[in-house]
């Protein structure tokens, strides 16, 4: 079973781009047995047992099996982080297994063809061979599939969201005590950008955002966002008319392209100070 990065909402998710594991990594049961199909009794005992877990010789998926790059395009793109597998410990004559790290990741390249309704990972693992010090092999027939005993796909409890890191442009007088700047985690849902609430995962700090501060101040703050929502940043005016840049340098998978060039860039947000915002009952103005 897969795991995902965030498992405290209503809906498990991992955006694309983001690391991701093993719920319940996958083990196979091996069973010595003769070339006339009986039970090898005595290679379960002692130094008779030959196989290593360098023995296993794994297949990793290069892409989903089913979710499609935006325009159909193309199968999205998976990369692979494996760690090494292992024999479990076992006493003489039990049976022997071998078990997938608990260490290998996963990620779904981002970019911005990735951007796709949400899915549920299908991919297929496999074993393509397993050899003892011996030779003694075992090789998978040409024809398996899933889910045959070499091949399997994993069950996936999450979903996999295009996401992004928003930051509200804001604006006020000069002389205002402070200014406050919204930021959330969103996702793309098939049509358009909404709030990711089942974020209260992603850590966010304010060491990471590049800042001027010509004509405030940002109040150093960090946390953990909750249903989506963080902070919000808190700026202080020093009393001047201007307009500030903050530009957060966010992971990957909470890049978004934000001008729309085919790039992903961190996400950004202006400050300006010297605006009034005037009444929002007045629907029209104009001056003579």
């Amino acid at each position: 079973t897969l795991d995902a990065a965030c498992t405290v909402g209503t809906t498990d998710f991992s955006y694309t781009g983001q690391d991701f594991g093993w719920l319940v990594p996958p083990r196979f049961q091996v069973t010595p047995r003769s070339a006339g199909g009986n039970l090898t009794q005595n290679y379960l005992s002692g130094d008779f047992m030959k196989l290593a877990a360098a023995g296993f010789t794994r297949t990793w998926p290069l892409t989903d099996q089913v979710a499609t790059l935006s325009g159909g395009s193309g199968l999205v793109p998976l990369v692979s982080s494996a760690g090494p597998g292992l024999i479990e410990p076992r006493a003489d004559g039990n049976p022997i297994f071998y078990r997938y790290s608990g260490s290998d990741l996963f990620r779904y390249s981002k970019t911005v063809g990735a951007a796709i309704t949400p899915f549920t990972p299908v991919l297929n693992f496999g074993v393509s061979s397993v050899i003892d010090a011996d030779g003694v092999s075992w090789s998978a027939p040409a024809t398996a599939t899933a889910p045959a005993p070499s091949r399997f796909i994993p069950a996936s409890p999450g979903e996999i969201r295009y996401g992004r890191l928003q930051m509200e442009n804001v604006y006020g007088p000069e002389n205002v005590d402070e200014l406050l700047m919204p930021f959330s985690a969103e996702y793309w849902n098939g049509s358009r950008f909404v709030t990711n609430t089942d974020d209260s995962c992603t850590p966010w700090s304010t060491a990471n955002i590049t800042d001027s501060q010509t004509y405030h101040s940002l109040v150093a703050d960090s946390g953990n966002l909750a249903t989506g929502i963080g902070g919000p940043l808190v700026l202080n005016p020093n009393g001047d008319r201007g307009t500030d840049t903050l530009i957060w340098d966010m992971p990957l998978w909470l890049e978004g392209d934000w001008n729309q060039d085919g790039a992903l860039e961190d996400p950004s947000a202006t400050a300006t100070f010297g605006v009034f915002r005037g009444n929002d009952r007045i629907v029209y103005w104009r001056e003579r």
